[in-house]
């Protein structure tokens, strides 16, 4: 009995550590920073040039605020990545953000590069995004990418220091959760939505206390708070809708979303 116990717990174990994510809304702040090797971690993996696995992709802290930083070290032009765990195939409806800049104010700069891989040790079969992005800054800049349909399920953010000891910044990553691009001055949050299921669901640093659906025709439409930033939008015929929404701190936020 004992015996049969341990092999349900272990296929448990390994089903829901293969499962695959339709969205992710990643700050890095429940990782541990400063170990090394930084990954694997929380699913996350990293890839380097043999021998320097300890320094070039590692998570890094600023006060209470983790992110993951790419160093070049001595491997100029060399890449190296992030690796992001398992997502269902995309579908190519939806899109990629994320904040990058340079680590530190000195000459030597990196660029970035976001894409998708078949797997977290197949580099060779990295599909960018977009072009690479030179850092100049060490103020974050946000990235948004449409993720085209693929059957590559990791996404994959490729560094390359174009001087020895170029260090870039990367952090609040978020796939498939529509980013609304607004900031509330007042607390520095931002809002992001998703369409779980039956529901229209908000994520970030306020809640939101009401919300306004409207058709494309401009009619309003009532919908239901379920809690925890829930509505349920099961009574909406399949279609394209825009909303506002009001969050805790009075600011509203505009935009649209389909219901399949």
């Amino acid at each position: 009995m004992k015996r049969t116990l341990h092999l349900m717990a272990l296929i448990g174990f390994f089903s829901l550590s293969n499962a695959q994510l339709a969205t992710i809304n990643e700050n890095f702040d429940s990782f541990v920073a400063n170990i090394t090797p930084s990954f694997p971690q929380n699913s996350w993996t990293s890839s380097t040039p043999a021998g320097f696995e300890n320094y070039m992709v590692v998570v890094n802290e600023e006060g209470t605020n983790k992110f993951v930083q790419g160093y070049a070290f001595t491997q100029v032009n060399k890449p190296h990545y992030l690796i992001s765990p398992q997502i269902i195939a995309p579908d190519g409806t939806k899109t990629l953000s994320f904040e990058a800049s340079k680590f530190t104010q000195s000459g030597f700069m990196g660029t970035i590069e976001a894409g998708l891989v078949s797997s977290p040790t197949d580099m060779d079969s990295f599909t960018s995004l977009g072009a690479a992005v030179t850092l100049q800054t060490t103020t974050p800049q946000t990235f948004t990418y449409n993720v085209p349909a693929s059957t590559q399920q990791y996404i994959a953010f490729k560094f390359v220091g174009l001087n020895n000891h170029a260090s870039t910044r990367l952090d609040n990553i978020t796939y498939g959760i529509s980013n609304l691009a607004v900031n509330d001055t007042r607390n520095n949050s931002k809002l992001g939505f998703t369409v779980n299921g039956d529901n229209l669901v908000f994520v970030g640093k306020t809640g939101v206390k009401e919300i306004k659906v409207y058709n494309t025709a401009g009619r309003m439409i009532k919908i239901n708070k379920n809690g925890n930033n829930h509505y349920n939008i099961s009574g909406l015929a399949i279609g394209t809708y825009m909303f506002e929404a009001l969050n805790d701190n009075g600011t509203i936020l505009k935009s649209k979303f389909i219901k399949q």
